[in-house]
């Protein structure tokens, strides 16, 4: 993929699904943000509720938070880790710069959560890049811009004011991914905004000593050649 030096990307993310083994997740929290220091000086904590009931004839109801994740933010704001029961991200916000800077971060982050959590199997593996994309124009064709877009069928007298698409494709490596092309609110007058949400992924049972950082290239591969294919050459100028 080119160095594109105006990448529409408003959030890059690399996922996590797994199972760990500590035995207190609370506390395990507490020590991952503490040995990230300055550089991520705000956290917010997630919960999740449980309702009690009293026993058998008792009107008796208590409710329970529990702290099941919590949010990580970078001193600029521009990473964002999320550790959950179920799962551990990091997410590159804009302006994304590019994978090498990206996948440093994610490393770095990944050696200090395995310090504290103890991943043992690793269910999902995604790479999921969202993407922007403006359209300096108030009256164009879709083809213009995008590779084989959503349609109106001729004979059909009407213009399309809104686009969602979503497709599945699964590829010979074993990875795959979901491609949603959905139309977005405009955000000034004489221009149109369009997502192009690329989320690749394998599925499996990999341990945390497999070498996931080749997985994660593979992935980022898959998803720039979608990037690529999906645009005209016209789209991909207007970010160099």
């Amino acid at each position: 993929m080119p160095q594109y030096s105006k990448a529409p990307v408003t959030e890059a993310i690399i996922d996590f699904q797994l199972q760990y083994q500590c035995a207190d997740f609370k506390a395990a929290c507490d020590e991952f943000v503490r040995s990230l220091g300055a550089a991520y000086p705000e956290s917010k904590i997630r919960n999740s509720w449980q309702i009690h009931l009293g026993d058998e004839g008792q009107p008796n109801v208590r409710q329970e938070a529990l702290q099941d994740g919590i949010a990580i933010f970078g001193k600029d704001r521009k990473f964002v880790v999320q550790v959950r029961n179920e799962g551990f991200s990091v997410s590159r916000l804009a302006p994304y710069v590019n994978w090498d800077e990206f996948i440093s971060e994610f490393k770095y982050l990944w050696g200090q959560y395995k310090t504290f959590f103890n991943p043992q199997v690793i269910n999902k593996i995604s790479v999921r890049f969202i993407n922007e994309i403006a359209i300096p124009a108030a009256t164009f064709s879709l083809n213009e811009y995008f590779v084989s877009p959503p349609s109106v069928p001729p004979g059909i007298e009407a213009h399309m004011t809104e686009v969602f698409s979503r497709s599945m494709l699964n590829f010979i490596s074993g990875a795959r991914a979901i491609v949603t092309f959905a139309s977005a609110p405009a955000k000034g007058i004489g221009t149109a905004v369009f997502v192009l949400d690329i989320d690749a992924f394998i599925s499996g049972a990999y341990g945390v000593n497999d070498d996931l950082f080749l997985s994660l290239t593979q992935l980022q591969v898959e998803k720039d050649l979608i990037f690529e294919k999906y645009l005209t050459m016209k789209t991909k100028e207007m970010f160099l």
